[in-house]
């Protein structure tokens, strides 16, 4: 994945982003929707990734405020990454909001030294949607 210069915070800008409260609104698959509806789900940003050469490229790991059951599986903690360049992380240091896929992964992955190793990832608990910051005072309707 290549993005501009211009919209890539540097890895400290990135990081800066660790902390920070924010909402998942997930559009693919409908049957999460059906199931769940489609959010806003509060989260938090828990890890950054900077690592363009890493699948995915940059990523967030987010925590969900409640974790959701989805497929047999708990979704607590997913991976988040850009859908395409034009979909930069730098977005949600600027109010914007960024189209990303989300990868549920286990608490224990979360936790571990490499979260944002999704190599032993085969297709189950992939959801699509959209990530955006919550701004001091900014009310969170679920």
């Amino acid at each position: 994945m290549t993005l501009s210069g211009d919209d890539c915070p540097a890895g400290g800008e990135m990081r800066s982003l660790i902390g920070k409260s924010v909402t998942l609104t997930i559009s693919e698959p409908w049957d999460f929707g059906t199931v769940h509806g489609n959010g806003p789900f509060p989260a938090a940003i828990v890890d950054v990734t900077t690592d363009q050469g890493s699948r995915g490229g940059r990523g967030l790991l987010v925590r969900l405020a409640k974790p959701l059951w989805y497929q047999g599986n708990v979704c607590e903690y997913m991976i988040a990454t850009p859908r395409t360049a034009g979909d930069d992380l730098g977005k949600l240091a600027r109010g914007e909001g960024v189209s990303c896929g989300f990868v549920s992964i286990s608490p224990r992955g979360a936790k571990s030294t490499t979260p944002f190793d999704l190599t032993w990832w085969r297709g189950w608990g992939a959801l699509l949607g959209v990530v955006h910051t919550i701004h001091a005072g900014d009310p969170v309707q679920r």
